[in-house]
């Protein structure tokens, strides 16, 4: 009788955290203000062409240029400028603060502030720190978001 209530309560607990499990999972897949502009906060910083995926449509070709393919061309001429690779350009965003000021029901205003140092290789950052050979410099920006498409994209940024 007792190992009976046993696999009952088992069961229950397994039921209940599949439940709870797939609305977390639900919940995190919305898309926000927020989530819109630290997603591309971080491929900003980190050279990564998925910041497209965050930009107005406007804002990716202007003139017939790719202005995302432009800001990674010059952040690697750049570096080659200074003998080195495009991974030294990258860098980690941390401690990321989002205020939100909501203008309309399609646009906000996000104030990122947070602050970055050198991403080069994933541990660059742990050893920088302990031997005090990093700069850490402050991150503020004022992002201009707007619906598109259902979707949260950054307006008004400029690249270069």
């Amino acid at each position: 009788m007792e190992q009976s209530g046993k696999i009952v309560s088992l069961g229950l607990v397994i039921i209940i955290g599949l439940i709870l499990q797939s609305l977390l999972i639900h919940v995190d897949s919305i898309d926000t203000p927020r989530k819109a502009a630290l997603e591309f906060i971080n491929a900003y910083y980190k050279i990564d062409s998925v910041m497209a995926e965050r930009l107005c449509k406007a804002n990716i070709i202007v003139n017939e240029t790719n202005l995302v393919e432009g800001y990674i061309q010059s952040a690697n001429a750049e570096a080659e400028k200074m003998g080195y690779s495009l991974n030294y350009m990258k860098h980690r965003v941390f401690h990321i603060e989002a205020d939100i000021t909501q203008k309309d029901v399609d646009k906000v205003e996000v104030r990122i502030k947070g602050y970055k140092d050198r991403a080069i290789r994933a541990i660059y950052p742990f050893v920088a720190r302990i031997f005090h050979i990093g700069e850490v410099h402050e991150v503020n920006h004022i992002l201009n978001l707007k619906k598109e498409s259902g979707k949260w994209v950054v307006c008004d940024f400029a690249l270069f």
